[in-house]
């Protein structure tokens, strides 16, 4: 009988009715005298999903018990958990998640367009520094060759700018507080906003926002293309301190001013800077009318 059950000719609870016993005494026998070779009741792989869902459906309907169905699943009492949560809704089973992932991640490999966009983000990352592709303009507005490049649709393109104009609004409202009035003559004055902390989640925050925008192989040459934007409208994320100078000139009919800003390393070098020329003060980003409005010339 027992030969039987392990062959996979009778099941463990009509054996048991067979013998006059408990399925779970006829599981322990067959495991006792069967568990080395044969059919291995106890199998070493987790069922498939067309396995365990019938099972895991009576356990709903209260048929049968918890520790019935890992008995019948030989699976552990967290895993019939987690796949009695994923029968009544309340959450996907991870199994079952990654296979859907694997099996659309083949499909989308043989996409002929797919290939064609991989090679060419590969080739873009392999001869980045020899290619001359700004990201965003000084409007935080994606570049049409950035566009060409990644085959960005206007929804994607939407996307990722309003994500950059809501990090940066973020940024600014972290920064107000924090910004030092350094140095005041009567026509120039320099600010500093030392390194913060908040940068960093901030940061995090973005990737994650252009990885749902455009995919992690996009977003990647994106971000690396980025680097003027994220220094210069991003302040680097406060990993170093920023020094804005604000210079008032006296021309003849009209006031103009020339703004630099330096951000630093957190080891205090200096990087590239940004240089701006205005006519007057209302051609001023909203961020640098503030900080006059706040500590304005003496």
């Amino acid at each position: 009988m027992l030969a039987r059950v392990n062959r996979g000719e009778l099941s463990q609870r009509k054996a048991g009715e067979i013998l006059g016993v408990s399925y779970t005494w006829v599981r322990d026998m067959t495991k006792r005298y069967y568990g080395r070779d044969g059919q291995m009741l106890t199998p070493n792989r987790d069922p498939e999903a067309e396995e365990w869902i019938p099972v895991i459906n009576q356990l709903a309907a209260g048929a049968i018990s918890r520790r019935a169905a890992a008995d019948q699943l030989a699976v552990s009492i967290g895993r019939v958990n987690t796949m009695l949560a994923h029968v009544r809704g309340e959450a996907i089973d991870p199994t079952i998640a990654r296979r859907a992932m694997e099996a659309k991640l083949a499909e989308q490999q043989k996409d002929p367009n797919t290939i064609i966009m991989k090679d060419r983000l590969d080739f873009f990352k392999k001869y980045d520094d020899e290619i001359g592709c700004g990201a965003f303009d000084k409007n935080l507005k994606v570049t049409p060759e950035m566009m060409d490049l990644l085959e960005l649709s206007p929804r994607q393109q939407q996307a990722i700018e309003q994500h950059f104009k809501e990090i940066q609004d973020e940024m600014q409202k972290v920064e107000a507080p924090k910004v030092v009035l350094v140095k005041q003559s009567p026509d120039s004055v320099t600010y500093e906003i030392p390194a913060y902390p908040e940068g960093k989640e901030i940061k995090a925050k973005l990737k994650s926002l252009l990885f749902a925008d455009i995919g992690e192989d996009k977003a990647e040459v994106l971000w690396n293309k980025s680097g003027w934007t994220l220094q210069t409208q991003l302040s680097n994320f406060g990993e170093g301190k920023t020094r804005i100078t604000i210079t008032r000139k006296n021309g003849d009919k009209n006031i103009s001013y020339s703004l630099d800003e330096n951000c630093f390393s957190p080891s205090g070098s200096v990087g590239n800077g940004d240089h701006e020329e205005y006519g007057n003060t209302l051609a001023l980003s909203p961020r640098y009318q503030r900080l006059l409005q706040n500590q304005p010339f003496p």
